[in-house]
């Protein structure tokens, strides 16, 4: 649905349900919609152990500080956006294909698409490449899923 570079929709995001709750059963089935969504759910990394290391390996002050978590935070936002444009561009030629069509110039465009994918996402997180420890190691190791997973 997204152009590659573009912001993502809120659709795209989540799976919205409007529900009308006019009694304590409306809420209860409600409340029992989202947990059993909420339980369904995949994480695709571990953000939360992650930032939980920041802070439980941490040597220095300096490193078990909110701008560490803002840099993991960061790296995590910026690896969903890119992986999410180059799959929606990957998928879109997937379809031409499975239509017998050809990709124009398909070398040079996917290498475009790399390209511009890393760029995009060190421009994003190059902050997070200067906190020693934890939070640079965690950058370079979504920075080389991000890489790897444009290949596919």
């Amino acid at each position: 649905k997204t152009e590659l570079g573009s912001e993502a929709d809120f659709e795209d995001l989540y799976a919205l349900s409007v529900e009308n709750v006019a009694s304590e059963a409306d809420a209860q089935r409600v409340m029992e919609t989202a947990s059993d969504a909420a339980s369904q759910t995949e994480m695709k990394s571990n953000i939360s152990s992650t930032i939980a290391d920041v802070y439980s390996q941490s040597s220095t002050a300096s490193e078990a500080s909110p701008s560490a978590t803002a840099a993991i935070l960061a790296t995590d936002d910026s690896f969903t956006r890119h992986h999410r444009a180059a799959r929606a561009k990957l998928f879109a030629w997937k379809s031409r294909t499975g239509r017998n069509l050809t990709v124009d110039s398909f070398g040079t465009v996917a290498a475009q698409l790399m390209k511009r994918s890393m760029e995009l996402f060190d421009r994003d997180t190059i902050s997070a490449a200067g906190i020693p420890g934890v939070v640079a190691s965690y950058r370079l190791e979504v920075r080389s899923k991000l890489q790897g997973r444009n290949l596919t």
